[in-house]
């Protein structure tokens, strides 16, 4: 039986205009002449082409698999029955695509304006670099052997062949920079952007609660001094519009995975107090504040040790 209905949403409605309505973004580089790539900053990568009756039909990167028309991608996005996709798409009718939301990842604009230099900057310094457990910069920051080898720093900072410790940054297009540590070393690398830096275990399931500092050594003076089933991102000091625009995907994942319990753990000054602020403003539930003793984590961790000796 011919479904009128269905055929005109299948004409009329575009899979690139509904999925950009639920935050969906084309990726430039993935897109060809035959399809289109979409992306979702949760990590969802869907292709979008042209079926034989001439409508649009998508392909499912994720496990499930799932393929079809533009009414099968509304159901598949809102896990509902054929009767709740029709009423979705019916609002959706009409819609001149000036009115439908950017096609653009927001946090990647920067990047799509900017050449892929600090990506190949960066990882031209990361592979020149080694991975050394026990880096005597950070042993000499009151880090623990066991905790720099711990698996959730695995590989989330290398040591260059000075003997500085390089801590990689990360944006939605991978490593983007580098902060650079050392005894008479404090730098973020040359022609590299900020991101943030995260310990490996970020989105492992174990994970229950994540914590933000401010650098990676507070991070990891935090796990030494309170262990626990953490993970970490730190933003290397003060926080522009790129780095909020990350930390918001960080949470909308965070949410999506039940994983709401979110730690901001800012240094105890007036400047970790105002990242505190900017973070709770754009953060989808309530942020919790956890506040060192001292300036920093790092400094609670060297008293803590001294007091042990």
């Amino acid at each position: 039986m011919i479904d009128v209905e269905l055929d005109r949403f299948k004409a009329e409605i575009k899979i690139e205009d509904y999925a950009a309505s639920l935050g969906y973004f084309r990726d430039a580089h993935g897109s060809g002449r035959r399809f289109t790539v979409l992306r979702h900053p949760d990590g969802d990568k869907v292709l979008v082409t042209v079926g034989s009756d001439g409508h649009g039909v998508f392909r499912s990167e994720r496990s499930d698999s799932r393929s079809g028309s533009i009414v099968d991608f509304v159901q598949r996005q809102n896990g509902c029955s054929l009767g709740s996709a029709r009423v979705a798409l019916r609002a959706f009718l009409g819609k001149p695509s000036s009115s439908i939301l950017p096609k653009t990842n927001p946090a990647e604009i920067a990047a799509q304006v900017d050449p892929d230099h600090c990506y190949q900057q960066t990882a031209a310094v990361w592979n020149a670099a080694q991975w050394n457990p026990a880096p005597a910069y950070l042993l000499s920051r009151g880090l623990a052997p066991a905790t720099l080898a711990d698996p959730i720093f695995r590989d989330c900072y290398r040591v260059d062949r000075n003997g500085n410790v390089l801590f990689p940054h990360h944006d939605t297009g991978g490593m983007c920079g580098y902060e650079r540590r050392g005894p008479d070393c404090k730098a973020f690398g040359k022609d590299t952007r900020r991101g943030l830096w995260r310990s490996a275990n970020l989105w492992e399931a174990t994970t229950t609660e994540i914590v933000i500092c401010e650098a990676p050594i507070d991070a990891m003076s935090h796990y030494q001094l309170y262990g626990g089933s953490l993970a970490y991102v730190a933003t290397g000091g003060s926080m522009g519009n790129r780095q909020l625009d990350l930390l918001g995907l960080l949470f909308k994942r965070a949410t999506r995975d039940n994983r709401v319990w979110i730690t901001c753990g800012m240094d105890n000054d007036p400047p970790g107090e105002s990242m505190f602020q900017q973070i709770a403003l754009i953060a989808p539930g309530k942020v919790h504040r956890l506040t060192p003793i001292g300036k920093d984590w790092n400094a609670d961790l060297v008293y803590c040790n001294r007091e042990n000796e």
